[in-house]
C-alpha cells in the first residue's frame, strides 16, 4: 500500500488524475488544491476536489484499487 501522507498535493493530484484517465474517467482538479499548487503552497488545501460527469460508483471502484475509501457521514 502506498503511503499517501508523504506525497505533496501536486504529485498526488497528478497520480489520481492519471489513474482516473487510465480508467477512462474524465475529471478536472478544482478548488483549494488548485490554489495550493499555483501558489507554491502559500495557501494550503488538504484535499483534492475533482469535477466529473462520471458516475460515483465507477469512480469509487477505481479509487478503491489504491486504498481510497468514501467517508461516511457521522
Amino acid at each position: 500500500m502506498v503511503e499517501y501522507s508523504n506525497i505533496d498535493i501536486k504529485d498526488l493530484a497528478c497520480f489520481v488524475c492519471q489513474l482516473l484517465k487510465d480508467n477512462e474517467i474524465d475529471a478536472v482538479l478544482v478548488g483549494g488544491a488548485c490554489v495550493s499548487i499555483y501558489s507554491q503552497n502559500r495557501y494550503q488545501s488538504y484535499d483534492l476536489d475533482f469535477a466529473t460527469y462520471e458516475e460515483l460508483k465507477h469512480i469509487e471502484k477505481v479509487l478503491d484499487k489504491i486504498g481510497f475509501k468514501k467517508l461516511q457521514a457521522i
